[in-house]
Order: C-alpha cells, then sequence, then structure tokens
C-alpha cells in the first residue's frame, strides 16, 4: 500500500507539470521549448512501464523502457544546454562523449534485459557537468537578474539535485536488495517530487529573461 502511494505522488507530480507545460507553452522560449512534448514522453514510459511491469515476461522486466527513456532524456537535454549554455564547445564535446558511451553501451549492455550502466552513467555525468558550467555563465552575466525569475534555473537546478541522488541510487538499487529497494522508493518518490517540482515552478514563470 505504502509503495502504491509513491507510485500517486510520482504519477501526480508528472501530470501536474505535463498540464503546465500544456497551459503556458505559448510564453515558452529557447528555454522551455518542447518540454511539453518531453512531459508527454515521459507520461507514455510510465504507461508502458506499469503495463510491462503488470503483463511482461518476468524474464525481461521493464529494463528496455527505462534505457529508452534514459538515451531520449540525455538526447533532449544535451540539445537543451546547446540553447542555454553559452559553452558551446563544451557542449559539443559533451555530446560527443555521451555519444561514443551509447554506441558502446549497444555492443556491451543488454538494453531488453538489464539496465544499460555505461550509457546511464556517462549521461548522468554528462547532464552534471553542463548544469555547473551553466550556473557559471550565470554568475558570470553582466546584468543584474534574479535568478529564480529564470526558467533555466529552475530545470538546471531540477537536473542537478535529481542527477546528484541518481548516481548512488542507481548503484543501489542494482545491487537487487529487497529490503534496499524498499527504502529506496521513498528516495526515488522525493527526487522525483524536487525535479518536477522545479519544472513546474519553470513552466509556471511568466517570461523568458
Amino acid at each position: 500500500m505504502e509503495i502504491r502511494v509513491l507510485d500517486i505522488i510520482q504519477w501526480t507530480m508528472i501530470l501536474i507539470a505535463f498540464v503546465a507545460a500544456i497551459v503556458k507553452r505559448k510564453n515558452f522560449g529557447p528555454a522551455r521549448q518542447y518540454f511539453e512534448w518531453y512531459m508527454l514522453f515521459v507520461i507514455c514510459v510510465q504507461i508502458c512501464s506499469e503495463l510491462l511491469y503488470a503483463y511482461g515476461s518476468d524474464e525481461y522486466g521493464n529494463s528496455i523502457i527505462y534505457n529508452i527513456y534514459d538515451v531520449v532524456t540525455y538526447l533532449f537535454f544535451l540539445r537543451w544546454f546547446y540553447h542555454i549554455v553559452p559553452y558551446k564547445k563544451l557542449v559539443l564535446i559533451s555530446t560527443l562523449v555521451y555519444g561514443i558511451a551509447f554506441v558502446t553501451s549497444l555492443f556491451v549492455d543488454d538494453y531488453i534485459v538489464d539496465f544499460s550502466r555505461i550509457n546511464t552513467y556517462t549521461g548522468t555525468l554528462v547532464i552534471l557537468i553542463l548544469t555547473n558550467a551553466y550556473y557559471v555563465s550565470l554568475l558570470k552575466r553582466e546584468e543584474i537578474v534574479s535568478f529564480t525569475r529564470l526558467p533555466s534555473f529552475w530545470i538546471a537546478s531540477g537536473l542537478l539535485i535529481f542527477n546528484i541522488g541518481y548516481l548512488p541510487l542507481t548503484l543501489l538499487i542494482l545491487s537487487k536488495s529487497t529490503f534496499i529497494l524498499f527504502d529506496l522508493s521513498i528516495v526515488t518518490t522525493l527526487l522525483t517530487v524536487v525535479l518536477y517540482g522545479c519544472f513546474i515552478k519553470a513552466f509556471l514563470c511568466p517570461k523568458e529573461i
């Protein structure tokens, strides 16, 4: 029952973020472009995961769904950082590194049966590097702007907090201990609430600054 409550909390945050993105999409500039489609993708992933978990084979589970989710997510935010971060070469190098890691993972990891470690670890580290680059660019801005009024600030903050927790969380989940998995479901929910809570705040910002 408790695990079900956590699922409901995650679903609620995702749906609120999707609705906010749809309602406010007319105000979206480069910092929020295509996020309504990304949130729709997240919802589709969640639905497919639930269906596979309930009716799929125990042999395969839903690993392939979350592997696809990770690939699309990393590519989406690499594109996002390219439009937000002024250090274009850093973004392109990061994209190249991730691309090499992704191709390597296709030969090393089994995307259907197991969780793709190479793809996820590399993608997470790349996102963390680019998030820090974004904060550096904010600090170097000459004009005085309240960071909390920037949609990009909230998106980057959500990504930073989520991915800082995601790396150790993934390592623990892969230990496949029943006790650890139960405890970590609470941590996963907290990270999800922070991520989509920051997205919601970003979507509700009145305009691009």
